[in-house]
């Protein structure tokens, strides 16, 4: 009977069952502990997240109060300094000395937009403010001057009827020096720069006209206009007539810087007449002249300045036109920590929005004329409240915003705000009346929570979590190693269960058939030569995997010798010469003369140069020649065996030395154990060398062993 080995199949399915209980058991023991501390340590740091959160909002709920407080304590300081400045005063106060005073008070608060008066009779005004234009509700300051010298209506009769202007320049400068009236000398010299432009005499027309702006400026002409108002405009047209259009843009530019300015005091008719023909005449002027570009950044800043100007003075010029009770239909009050009563205003009229302080009027006897503060909105949002919040807020990191009545952002952080608003409030009787909104983000920090007095024990489940997370990687490192192990024994049971039961077979054959007298005469000798390479076939198979357990357990001993490298290797190929002539392979050797000594075992040796030339007639396919160079490298001695076979993959070069694994060539699956190169690896290193392989995809193999000379041994 021969010897029995189990089945190739049987064993696969032992590994598979062994392979799924372990993985049973790493799912029961292991995974489904990490899963639920692991829900734990989530649900824990939720819970946490969330206390943390009501904290967050009852500091915000603080913050949002602290905030209005500190505003009402700001505007309550600044309407007590007014008061008792304005009131100080009494009631026989200069104008000069009260809008001096005023303009103090407004320059010291910029949260002061204008101090407001209510006169006895109802009227609103505001003394300190500079308008661009005026209503025209107010009595015009002065009027041009009557002329009474006859010289002055001669000229005008010399220049109108008669069209004698030489005659006419000459009657108008005797005018001039009959008359004494700073208006009537402004008059007469208007007449003669315009009768001078008459005359093409625009050098002449030019001196006049600057001298009117130098010695007459804000005098009022005969038509209404400042005197220097008009003599600019006639100047800038004279530089157009002797093609001067730098000269022209410089004096237009001028008028409206001081139109910008306030310089004169226009009516509203008056300003938008001279707004408009400026505006024409520089856009022309601008736009058909290129060397002119430098000026446009000016006229353009000018122009965005006098739009927010003139929005501004239609604004206080619709409040003076309220009367009082307009103005107390919407009154708010409020008392701050004890304080006099204050009377604060939200009045919206046509589109405009005014912030009005009065003084409370109840227990005490005013003056006649009652003051108020109007505030400035835009100074609330992009400065007072900024400054405030930054105040109150310790934290960084804190958003925040104010919405109007119509749910529109006016103010805010500089960053958007992100999450949800955590506290909405309106401030301390709707003054100003916006809502200031607070923000922390949607889902707190992770390092917010673990700083929190509650997330100690969050600590524990993560430490916990962590040591489980290595435990799991660690414990799916040894698992796959020993499965994959486990498979590659079973490979390794597959097929030396193979390479035992053929020799064996044949063996046994060959045997019977000798033993009955089968086999002719002349053909015992092949039989018998059969028997002995098939017995030398399994003896090295049992060797091989005697000196791998050997090897594994350490027991192996080397008996080492100085050996002439080139020597050594020329016996074994001389021995092994047979056995690869028989397989029909041809061996190509090139030993370089006086190779180093070695020290070596030589059986050992022989076992590294047999297993070498061993794997290559397996995976040499239809290419049967080997090449063997034996060469000196440094301190090295060098072995390179190299076939002509497919090669061998990449991802498969790292692995090839592994106990129990056999490369695949091209799809083609070779016999042998998976012993053979891993023994040559445990050889060589055991020698104090290193062996490699060089190979690529359809060149075949090239394997490399360095055994280092006696004298570095």
């Amino acid at each position: 009977m021969g010897a029995w080995f189990p089945p190739p199949d049987e064993t696969i399915l032992v590994v598979r069952d062994q392979k799924a209980q372990v993985w049973w058991r790493f799912l029961l023991g292991i995974v489904l502990p990490c899963v639920l501390l692991g829900y734990l340590a989530f649900r824990g740091i939720e819970n946490d997240r969330a206390l943390l959160e009501k904290e967050v909002r009852r500091e915000h709920m603080r913050l949002a109060e602290a905030v209005t407080r500190s505003l009402q304590q700001h505007l309550l300081q600044v309407e007590q300094t007014c008061w008792n400045v304005l009131y100080s005063l009494g009631a026989d106060v200069p104008e000069a000395v009260l809008v001096d005073s005023m303009r103090h008070l407004e320059a010291r608060f910029p949260a002061v937009e204008a101090l407001v008066r209510v006169t006895p009779v109802g009227r609103v005004e505001l003394p300190a403010t500079s308008f661009l234009f005026s209503a025209g509700d107010e009595p015009p300051t002065s009027q041009a001057a009557e002329i009474t010298s006859d010289w002055f209506f001669q000229a005008q009769n010399l220049e109108f009827q008669q069209q004698r202007l030489e005659q006419a320049v000459t009657a108008y400068r005797r005018a001039l020096q009959q008359t004494s009236d700073r208006r009537g000398q402004a008059r007469v010299l208007t007449a003669i720069a315009r009768v001078q432009t008459k005359l093409a005499r625009a050098s002449d027309a030019l001196v006049t006209y600057r001298k009117l702006v130098r010695e007459y400026a804000g005098l009022a002409s005969a038509g209404g206009l400042p005197v220097d108002l008009a003599a600019h405009l006639q100047m800038a047209q004279l530089h157009l007539l002797r093609a001067d259009s730098t000269r022209a843009a410089e004096n237009l530019l001028r008028v409206e810087r001081d139109l910008v300015a306030g310089t004169w005091r226009l009516e509203r008719s008056q300003y938008e007449f001279i707004s408009a023909a400026l505006r024409q005449r520089l856009e022309a002027l601008l736009s058909h002249s290129p060397s002119l570009q430098a000026f446009q950044n000016t006229w353009q800043t000018l122009r965005e300045r006098e739009s927010v100007l003139r929005r501004h003075t239609n604004r206080l010029l619709h409040l003076r036109r309220m009367t009082p009770s307009d103005l107390m239909q919407q009154k708010k009050r409020s008392r701050a920590e004890g304080e006099d009563l204050t009377t604060r205003l939200v009045v919206s009229s046509q589109g405009w929005e005014y912030w009005l302080s009065f003084p409370s009027e109840s227990g005490e006897t005013r003056p006649s004329d009652l003051w108020g503060i109007l505030w400035r909105s835009d100074y609330f949002a992009e400065k007072l409240l900024p400054v405030i919040i930054q105040a109150n807020v310790r934290a960084s990191g804190v958003q925040w915003r104010c919405q109007n009545r119509d749910g529109e952002v006016v103010a805010g952080s500089p960053a958007q705000p992100a999450g949800f608003a955590m506290v909405s409030a309106p401030f301390v009787d709707r003054f100003p009346p916006w809502r200031l909104q607070l923000f922390y983000p949607e889902t707190l920090e992770l390092s917010q929570v673990l700083r929190s007095r509650k997330g100690v024990y969050i600590y524990i489940f993560l430490a916990i979590a962590g040591i489980l997370v290595l435990g799991l990687t660690l414990t799916v490192r040894g698992v796959t190693q020993e499965l994959e192990l486990a498979k590659l024994k079973s490979d390794f049971v597959s097929t030396i269960s193979h390479e035992l039961r053929s020799p064996l077979t044949s063996i046994r054959q060959l045997a019977e058939m000798l033993q009955r007298g089968r086999v002719a005469a002349e053909r015992r000798q092949k039989y018998y030569d059969v028997l002995v390479e098939q017995s030398e076939r399994l003896a090295r198979l049992v060797n091989s995997v005697l000196d791998f357990a050997k090897m594994e357990e350490g027991r192996r001993q080397f008996v080492f010798e100085r050996i002439p490298f080139g020597q050594l290797l020329e016996d074994i190929l001389l021995t092994l010469q047979p056995r690869l002539q028989h397989e029909g392979f041809d061996l190509e050797a090139q030993i370089e003369p006086n190779l180093p000594s070695v020290s070596a075992d030589r059986l050992a040796m022989s076992e590294v140069v047999t297993n070498l030339l061993d794997n290559a007639m397996k995976y040499s396919g239809n290419h049967k020649k080997i090449r063997v160079y034996a060469y000196h490298e440094g301190s090295f001695a060098v072995l390179s065996v190299q076939d002509f076979g497919p090669g061998i993959p990449k991802k498969e070069q790292s692995r090839i030395f592994e106990r129990f694994y056999r490369a695949a060539g091209n799809g083609h699956r070779s016999g042998g154990t998976g012993l053979g190169l891993t023994l040559v690896k445990q050889i060589v290193e055991a020698h104090k060398g290193r062996v490699h392989v060089e190979s690529e995809p359809g060149e075949g193999s090239t394997f490399i062993v360095r055994l280092p000379s006696c004298a570095e041994h």
